[in-house]
Parts: C-alpha cells; structure tokens; sequence
C-alpha cells in the first residue's frame, strides 16, 4: 500500500501531562475466561467456516483475531468474511477483539479494518489490552509498518506512540505481579522464512507521506536512524537475522524474559517454540484459514534458529 494509513495514535493527555496509558485498555471480568485466538482467518473459504464453527463448540467468552482478511483488507473483505460470518455463528454477545496484520492495510490503507473495528465496539485502536486480576493481554499493531511490496522486506516494528504505550501497559503488569501475555500478527522469529532486512532507503522514504511533520502527521518513528549494525547481532543490512532485531530493540530482554508467553500469527503454520531470544514460550498460530504447503518437516529442529 503506497501512500497514507489509517492509524489511532496514542492520545496526548496535554501538554505538560503526557501519553494517555488508559487509552485502548479494557477490564476482564474476574472469573475463569475462555479466550478464542485466530490469525489469517478471514479468507471467506469453507475452511475458514469450519474453524469459526470449531471454535464456537469451545464457547469461548471473548475472541481475539491477530490480523489479516484477505486478500486486501477492503471494506467489502472485512465485513463478507470478517465481520458477517463471526456474528452470524458466534452471535452477538461475544466481543471481539482485533489488531491487523500487513494485508489489513493493503486496500485503503486500513479504511475497511476500522470501519469493522468500530462495528464490533470494543476497542478504540488497532492496539489493545485486556487487564484483569491475575493476567492480562497486551495486543499491538505489527502490520502498520510492513505493508508494501515494492521493496525488499523490512522488518516490522511499532510506531514511537505504541511502543511506548505497550512498554508501559506491560510495566504496570509486571508491578502488579500480573502474568502477561503478548499478541501481535509478526512474528519475532521463524523457523521457515526471512523476517526482513532492517534498513532499506527505498522503502524508508515510501513511508514519508505518513511521516510528515505537523498536522497531517500518521506516526513518528525513530527506529529507522538505528542502522542494522546497532542491532542485535551487529548484522550487515545484507544479512537477514534469524530474528526480527528491530523488535527485539524495542523489547528488550528483561521485557520478554517477564513476558509468559508470545502469540502471533502471518506465517500460515502452527510452531510452539522452545526458548530463543529470551522468549520462553513462542506461539505461531497463523494456521486458521489458508493451507501452507511445504517441503520442509515443519516439526523438526531448525538449525538456522538453534
């Protein structure tokens, strides 16, 4: 998607009062919770169907989507195989929770993502967490800034508002003695594909239009003045890592070693990870609507990520 997104930032509270914390953060009932987690659903396909009918024999208490309707994310994909069929099997009374994945920018740059977001009502932000009295989830939006194709992959990151926004949500847990659990679409590390190059002039500058200063601003990043080199690993930008550093930079270790667990999705497969890169528990759960087929044992040990 070239040109402007659609994005939520974080709101200011003035001036002198900083980043509004409380934005985008929600209670959960303090009672045992049944929490349905999808990624790559929305395709419109039989298959598709049949998970979300899966899904409805676990009576799940709230459902959460980690991004991507295909195939553009238009207004029209978002509603037909997103919003209609969720609400036509589960029923109104679930709410429904989501953050995006790149393909949910690729058609007006996000339009049809918020338009549904707002429908289902629960979230102001393509960002989120979930608090309650013992755990909470703390969601973000990946997609935002890998949502192009016209150069070679970058690995994504979060906006300077939403990083700080998640950094402090999980602060708060971790004084609170609360387990936490970390969603995104991306994937921190992959036993299967490249995550991305950390630098690439061309690609930075297609994300001009949405960097402008002033009033017409989407979002600031200052990830991008950090050259490869500075990251984790002291990689050549010419060398893709086995791990996605940028986000690793803007997480750092202390951060993931509290962290319980990782869900994401984007790779169409399901991996439970042993640890790597300070993650204890990685979970790809990208398997929910679109069949991957491979030549690779995707169950074996991968040696580029031992």
């Amino acid at each position: 998607r070239l040109g402007r997104h659609t994005y939520r930032k974080v709101p200011s509270l003035g001036r002198h009062s900083g980043p509004d914390y409380e934005f985008s953060v929600s209670p959960l009932e303090d009672r045992p919770l049944r929490i349905g987690v999808l990624s790559d659903w929305p395709t419109g396909a039989p298959q598709s169907l049949h998970v979300l009918h899966e899904l409805k024999k676990q009576a799940p208490d709230i459902v959460i989507h980690l991004g991507d309707t295909y195939y553009s994310g238009t207004r029209a994909e978002q509603e037909a195989f997103l919003h209609d069929p969720i609400k036509a099997v589960l029923g109104e009374a679930i709410p429904v929770y989501l953050v995006p994945g790149n393909h949910d920018y690729y058609g007006g740059g996000g339009e049809g993502f918020y338009h549904v977001l707002d429908e289902f009502g629960v979230q102001p932000a393509s960002y989120f967490t979930l608090r309650g009295a013992g755990v909470q989830i703390v969601a973000v939006d990946t997609g935002l800034l890998n949502n192009q194709d016209y150069s070679p992959t970058m690995m994504p990151f979060l906006p300077d508002d939403q990083i700080d926004w998640a950094l402090h949500q999980i602060e708060v847990g971790r004084q609170a003695g609360l387990k936490t659990i970390f969603m995104s679409h991306h994937q921190f590390f992959s036993r299967a594909e490249s995550v991305g190059v950390a630098n690439n002039a061309f690609g930075e500058a297609l994300t001009g239009p949405d960097r402008i200063p002033g009033p017409l601003n989407v979002y600031q990043t200052s990830e991008y003045s950090i050259g490869s080199t500075e990251l984790a690993g002291g990689l050549s930008n010419d060398l893709p890592p086995a791990a996605n550093t940028r986000l690793l930079n803007q997480f750092p270790p202390d951060v993931r070693e509290y962290v319980s667990a990782f869900y994401w999705g984007h790779e169409h497969s399901t991996s439970i990870f042993d640890r790597y890169v300070n993650i204890t528990r990685g979970r790809c759960i990208g398997n929910s609507g679109i069949a991957f087929t491979t030549d690779v044992d995707q169950y074996a040990v991968n040696g580029e990520t031992v």
